[in-house]
């Protein structure tokens, strides 16, 4: 779940018989019994999500790397 209402991670797909929506924003509405929800942003599942790659070298990329990687030298 989410830390607090203003998370921009917690995106899911909901889906309530035929109709489905994409990029629902998890904090914003109540659960309900009857409600399914679907996991959004990892392949091929949460649990084994092919993203988690970027986490063995994060060590070597620290925040801001990539706006300090291509600024070029003052003249």
């Amino acid at each position: 779940m989410a830390a607090g209402v203003d998370d921009p991670s917690a995106k899911v797909q909901l889906i309530k018989g035929s109709y489905s929506e994409p990029n629902i924003n998890l904090t914003e509405f109540e659960l309900v019994e009857g409600l399914e929800l679907k996991s959004q942003n990892c392949w091929p599942s949460v649990s084994t999500d092919i993203g988690e790659i970027n986490n063995l070298f994060n060590r070597f990329l620290p925040a801001g790397f990539y706006y300090k990687t291509f600024m070029w030298p003052k003249s």
